[in-house]
């Protein structure tokens, strides 16, 4: 971890930490969705030797993330309730703070323009590490300013498995395109997100059905992976019975088979 003291430049940090966790962009690219790219990300940054883990009853608002630096186990904690990508974005933010030796409490990220140089830095390497300036260049081709829209924002989100408001970001820190740009685009994706989540609440409303929770899934992107192999391996090996892995991810038991069985495809 020491080189990482010694060097100031955001892509250099970010080549750094992608060459140490060995984040591969052909299988970010192969990624079927953000929570795949999630889980892959947080894969990786624990088989560093991070604890990663959700904590749930706080806003986002508040804190949409948290890192605990320690020689033995450092940790990083994730809003539950945040968006996959927001989530994502978390890890490697808070990473670099572990990174920096620090411990701190984090609820300004992704698109903001913090005062605060320590958050900016941490920003802008997580920005590079997920979306490397070369790799988006590459993807961007031959788009100019004036080509570039939220279609164009969609389809490099979608090939990254990040947000639209990351490729904002990066298309605005690579000089791609300029304030005014950004703005509109972050403008409209905010709409379109207010639209959105305005058409299910009427779908709701008009059906009475909301959307069906899968709660393996659920339990599973909610606690460190080291966890979730830690029952595995306990339930097949027979430490753990159903109603001891029920009783601590807070589900009925008839869920624990599925929350198995996707535990042993990692």
């Amino acid at each position: 971890m020491y080189i990482y003291a010694r060097i100031n430049n955001v892509i250099q940090w970010a080549r750094e930490i992608r060459n140490s966790l060995g984040i591969d962009s052909n299988v970010q690219y192969k990624c079927q969705s953000t929570r795949q790219f999630y889980l892959y990300i947080r894969n990786v940054v624990e088989n560093a030797g991070v604890f990663v883990h959700c904590f749930t009853g706080v806003d986002t608002e508040v804190a949409r993330g948290f890192a605990i630096y320690d020689t033995t186990m450092p940790i990083i904690g994730l809003n539950n309730d945040d968006r996959y990508p927001a989530k994502t974005f978390s890890i490697i933010h808070e990473l670099v703070h572990l990174i920096k030796r620090s411990s701190v409490i984090c609820n300004d990220m992704i698109d903001s323009f913090s005062a605060q140089a320590e958050e900016v830095f941490c920003n802008a390497v997580a920005g590079e590490v997920l979306v490397p300036r070369v790799n988006l260049n590459k993807q961007l081709g031959s788009y100019t300013q004036s080509e570039i829209d939220l279609d164009v924002v969609s389809s490099l989100a979608d090939k990254f498995s990040v947000s639209k408001e990351v490729i904002c970001r990066r298309l605005l820190d690579s000089g791609k395109i300029g304030q005014p740009k950004y703005a509109m685009l972050i403008a409209a994706i905010r709409s379109q997100f207010e639209n959105e989540r305005k058409a299910a609440q009427e779908y709701r409303k008009l059906t009475g059905k909301g959307i069906p929770r899968n709660i393996p899934r659920e339990a599973i992107d909610q606690n460190s992976p080291a966890l979730c192999r830690a029952f595995f391996h306990g339930y097949r090996e027979g430490y753990f019975d159903k109603q001891d892995i029920s009783r601590y991810l807070g589900v009925k038991q008839n869920h624990i088979e599925k929350f198995m069985w996707e535990v042993s495809k990692w």
